[in-house]
């Protein structure tokens, strides 16, 4: 049976997050051991949905990793860092070229229903960045109080609350051990908030 999961900022192939931010001798080491992770975790029927920053490159380059050497089916819901966002100039002629890298569908945000409850994905946070002002504010979502699945801030936290209140979960490399974070992971803090939303024991 296929699952689920979901993860953002892999940044393969960038040799300053690679090396200065996440410890890695080269950026080679780097890219081998999300390959490594994401493999041994995501099998070839599986899903898998990419809040956006999958590589510093672009497909129509030689150095592009291969998004074929990762198992599952991708959709990415683009970031800053790829030339299909929407935020560059080149972004609709790097529409495709995305597509033909193996990417099943490409979009600038998405909404889903997991377990009941409504959420949404885009690769930025409602607000909140690894920097003092939140970069981007013309392409973040509006906060109208839905749960927002994210990535852009590698952070180590998983759960963080808008300026609003509203729940907003972290899938980046960063918080979760460099490893793609399983579906029911997401339902199970969708629950918890729920109760204690209830007034019930969390």
């Amino acid at each position: 049976m296929s699952a689920r999961y979901y993860t953002s900022d892999p940044h393969f192939g960038h040799k300053f997050l690679a090396c200065d931010i996440r410890g890695f001798v080269t950026v080679e080491d780097h890219d081998a051991q999300l390959i490594e992770n994401w493999n041994k975790t995501v099998k070839p029927e599986d899903m898998v949905i990419i809040a956006g920053d999958y590589s510093l490159r672009n497909p129509t380059q030689t150095t592009w990793p291969d998004v074929n050497r990762l198992n599952g089916r991708k959709i990415l819901v683009s970031g800053n860092h790829d030339g299909c966002w929407n935020g560059h100039r080149e972004a609709r002629r790097m529409h495709q070229a995305y597509l033909d890298a193996g990417f099943e569908n490409i979009m600038d945000y998405m909404r889903l229903k997991l377990d009941g409850v409504q959420v949404l994905i885009s690769h930025f946070p409602y607000d909140g960045d690894h920097t003092p002002d939140d970069r981007s504010p013309q392409y973040r979502l509006r906060d109208y109080g839905i749960p927002l699945i994210h990535g852009h801030t590698h952070e180590s936290y998983k759960i963080s609350f808008s300026e609003a209140g509203t729940l907003q979960l972290h899938v980046g490399m960063d918080a979760n051990n460099l490893t793609p974070v399983h579906e029911s992971a997401i339902i199970e803090v969708l629950r918890m908030k729920q109760r204690f939303d209830e007034g019930l024991d969390v």
